[in-house]
């Protein structure tokens, strides 16, 4: 209906002109270009928010913007719940209906380039605007989850690194600092604890998205140097990391609240935000509500994963984890789509996002923006990360497995807390699904 409508009106403008006495080369030009400021003007791309909620506001007033200077492209937002971001971007792929542009965390990136769901970016990239203007230290990780390591399928538009949450509103009453190791983090968990009073030292994470965070602190206690070993063996596979699983289950009901057996990020972060959890660790996104939740910034310290026992005077964190955007293949539009991306990944748009959001931002024109100075947490996590001190292992997002692997892992991490499964049991089926996908990713690549 729409193409006859279109053929009827460029066929009565052209009636009109000949009418008039216009000439026909120049009634043809006119009507050309009135079809394409038509078919410009009804252009709307579809934009999938992986983190639907909390975020919402954020990118409804980006969109406004957005549309205000692009008048010829309007944005339809979805907001897509944390906890089904992978099964609905595999369903909507596998339906032929995926959006034309969406943001996809970075463990999940690998399993929707296996699809070919996606376009590469570099081309545009590079002849756009914002070229260089990407930080290295999240573009080069981003790169490296292609097969080629070289291939841009999404940009990133921030860097999540794991964090310490600390409510001093909790900790000064008891003399407590914001803990720097994790021996001294598992003491002033118990010290913190009054369970009488509902005030807890610590909230753990036990369902969705607890073993993405256990990764994160595996690798801080035991100081691992690589994810994978030279025989393709994963490193986590230690009795480093099994004594911090041991003593960090050892938590659950002894300084946390019994219910976060069921703790997803959004109950985590409602809890440690009730004001009677004394830590948290999570990542800099929760940074917003934090801060509101404790009555101000200067009741709330954020800081690096803690260093550990066998450390020797060096912080191992995992390397940030990733927010990108990418374009899908079978979208009609994506040259909009891609005009809509770069407008995100300006410093301006960029910036507000991560200023709101309180994660680092990914275009380094950002950096010279004051309120990166003022935030306490991304000071200190932009400062871990450029020490020479710190080493930062690469986590294997480039293995299509890896999301699946994390989430399947995560039900089981609660038969761990309810003493179903010990903590031996859990780290051998993680460590085994994950040396088989990096033997069929290696042998795959040859």
């Amino acid at each position: 209906m729409k193409k006859y409508l279109g053929r009827l009106a460029v066929g009565l403008a052209a009636g009109s002109m000949a009418a008039t006495g216009i000439g026909v080369g120049a009634a043809s030009a006119s009507n050309a270009h009135r079809a394409v400021a038509h078919k410009a003007k009804s252009v709307t791309i579809t934009f999938w928010d992986d983190n639907g909620g909390p975020r919402t506001p954020i990118y409804m007033h980006l969109i406004k913007l957005f549309e205000r200077q692009n008048p010829n492209i309007k944005v339809k937002y979805v907001g897509i719940p944390d906890t089904s971001v992978i099964e609905k971007y595999d369903t909507a792929i596998q339906g032929g209906s995926p959006p034309d542009i969406a943001s996809i965390p970075g463990g999940d990136l690998a399993g929707i380039i296996a699809q070919n769901a996606l376009i590469p970016l570099n081309k545009y990239y590079q002849s756009s605007k914002i070229y260089g203007q990407l930080l290295p230290t999240l573009l080069k990780p981003t790169e490296a989850i292609s097969p080629d390591g070289k291939t841009l399928y999404a940009l990133p538009f921030s860097g999540v690194p794991a964090t310490l949450w600390c409510n001093l509103n909790i900790l000064r009453p008891a003399k407590v600092t914001c803990p720097t190791t994790w021996n001294a983090f598992f003491s002033d968990a118990v010290k913190l604890t009054d369970a009488n009073k509902g005030i807890y030292g610590f909230t753990m994470r036990g369902s969705s998205g607890a073993t993405v965070q256990l990764i994160d602190e595996m690798i801080s206690y035991a100081g691992l140097k690589r994810f994978f070993q030279p025989d393709g063996k994963t490193s986590l596979q230690s009795p480093r990391v099994l004594q911090f699983l041991q003593k960090f289950v050892g938590l659950y009901k002894k300084a946390t609240p019994s219910a976060d057996v069921d703790n997803a990020y959004l109950q985590m972060v409602a809890e440690f935000d009730s004001n009677k959890i004394g830590m948290m660790l999570h990542n800099l996104g929760s940074y917003a509500s934090n801060v509101a939740a404790v009555g101000g910034k200067q009741n709330l310290v954020g800081e690096p994963d803690p260093a550990g026992p066998f450390n020797k005077g060096r912080v191992t964190m995992a390397a940030p984890g990733l927010d990108t955007y990418g374009i899908f293949k079978d979208s009609k539009h994506q040259a909009q789509a891609w005009k809509f991306e770069q407008f995100l990944l300006s410093a301006a748009s960029n910036g507000y996002w991560n200023k709101l959001v309180g994660q680092l931002p990914a275009n380094s024109g950002v950096l010279k923006q004051a309120w990166v100075h003022q935030q306490q947490p991304v000071g200190a996590l932009l400062s871990a990360l450029s020490s020479k001190h710190t080493y930062a292992v690469s986590l294997p997002n480039y293995l299509p497995q890896y999301g699946a692997i994390q989430t399947n892992s995560d039900p089981l991490w609660q038969e761990v807390m309810t003493g179903q499964m010990t903590p031996a049991q859990w780290l051998d089926q993680l460590a085994s699904a994950l040396d088989q996908a990096q033997s069929e990713w290696t042998h795959g690549h040859k």
